[in-house]
């Protein structure tokens, strides 16, 4: 008999034993023999009898290279599992489940899927667990169906480095379970599917490059700006091709995404990470072709000052920077004190630096701060010249648009924890 063995599940092979594995030390039936050259057609009769047998337990299976699901479904009609554990099974080379129903339960605990792993179109009825699976190529669920009371669960590290995961247009019923529990899905894509009633968990997300960095969806990363597009366009003239060029931008669905994501944050309290993701959505905003110029450069201030909103801390120091940064204009431009102008020479003041310069500074200053509060700031008797007046009137577009930003900034912070 076979000496395959799962200790902690007091498993042991029923099958007849084929020959010895690689260390020739033990003998395995055909199923969980890892000899690379071990009978292909011995091994799919064998998996068929099972298959047809409706005793669906696969586990520790070696699936060989070219072993093939689609022939199986071609020669009975369907591809369905009742119950079927593929538990610690391994598929060398792709694993096609196209198309194929899992009633019942399916076990996927410990699988390795070696090649690209396939259940597009799949349906699941019943309980299903990749847990700690590994996916070292490409994962398709595209279209999968989870029906109603389904309960599916992907845990652990499962997704290797490098390898995509394609989430796309997934069909997920009333009630139906799809969890996400500590896995890494920063090469997932989520295109077509409703983001807002998946369990998400301790995800590792893909991280935006830039200097803030932010959780974001891999789909983002396909949809580029005017100024990427063209940088991309002279590359394929240039020969140098990438994967984006293998679909047209789609920003107003990842848009989409970012908000369903949003408020499936937002529902489980996790605020900060519900913030990253109204980010996302308003990057796909401007990076849109939907919106006009004058909203573009609104909503580009509107990012540059307080991450829309998310860093009420950017604004506040940008407030607490102007009346400086103004004045060291009203020292150029010149302030009226007593019916006497402050004239600022340059040269002057380098030579004689010191308290001179200090008093005429701090003259700018209350200056500054009166007009950031609408002359509520004592300024004793400073007269603006003509130039300094009218560089006051920027002080106070720009002094007014920050504290609006501000506030609009701390609302959303507070109405999100409130809620």
């Amino acid at each position: 008999m076979c000496d395959y063995k799962i200790r902690y599940l007091a498993y042991k092979c029923p099958h007849p034993d084929y020959g010895p594995g690689k260390d020739e030390e033990k003998t395995f039936c055909i199923f969980h023999n890892d000899r690379e050259d071990k009978d292909l057609e011995k091994f799919y009769k064998g998996f068929e009898k099972l298959y047809k047998s409706g005793k669906h337990d696969f586990r520790g299976f070696i699936f060989p290279v070219r072993f093939d699901f689609n022939k199986l479904k071609e020669e009975t009609g369907d591809l369905e599992f009742k119950e079927a554990g593929f538990v610690r099974a391994i598929f060398s080379e792709k694993a096609d489940f196209s198309g194929a129903t899992f009633s019942g339960g399916a076990n996927f605990w410990g699988a390795t899927f070696s090649g690209g792993a396939y259940f597009v179109g799949a349906t699941f009825s019943g309980e299903a667990y990749f847990v700690v699976a590994t996916f070292l190529g490409e994962a398709y669920f595209v279209g999968a169906t989870f029906l109603e009371k389904s309960k599916v669960i992907f845990q652990g590290k499962t997704f290797e480095d490098g390898a995509t995961a394609h989430f796309i247009n997934l069909k997920i019923e009333k009630d139906a379970d799809l969890t996400f529990d500590g896995i890494n899905l920063n090469r997932a894509r989520f295109i077509g599917t409703d983001l807002e009633n998946i369990n998400f968990k301790e995800i590792s997300w893909q991280k935006s490059g830039r200097l803030v960095k932010r959780n974001m969806l891999y789909d983002e990363t396909f949809q580029l700006g005017p100024f990427e597009s063209l940088s991309i366009k002279l590359k394929k003239l240039l020969k140098k091709e990438g994967e984006f060029f293998r679909e047209k931008g789609n920003h107003y669905e990842v848009k989409r995404l970012y908000n369903l994501l949003r408020i499936n944050y937002e529902k489980t309290g996790r605020y900060h990470e519900a913030g990253d993701f109204f980010v996302g959505a308003m990057e796909m905003r401007m990076k849109g072709t939907r919106e006009g110029i004058l909203t573009k450069f609104i909503l580009f201030l509107y990012k540059l000052i307080s991450l829309y909103g998310e860093r009420p801390i950017r604004a506040f120091l940008l407030l607490f920077i102007l009346p400086f940064f103004f004045s060291s204009f009203y020292l150029l431009s010149g302030l009226n004190s007593s019916g006497k102008e402050v004239n600022y020479d340059l040269v002057f003041s380098l030579r004689n630096f010191g308290s001179t310069f200090w008093n005429d500074f701090l003259q700018a200053l209350k200056y500054s701060l009166s007009v950031m509060t609408l002359r509520r700031f004592e300024t004793n008797g400073i007269i603006p010249t003509d130039s300094t007046f009218f560089i006051s009137i920027f002080e106070l577009i720009f002094g007014a648009t920050l504290l609006s930003l501000f506030v609009l900034a701390m609302n959303r912070k507070f109405r999100r924890t409130k809620n």
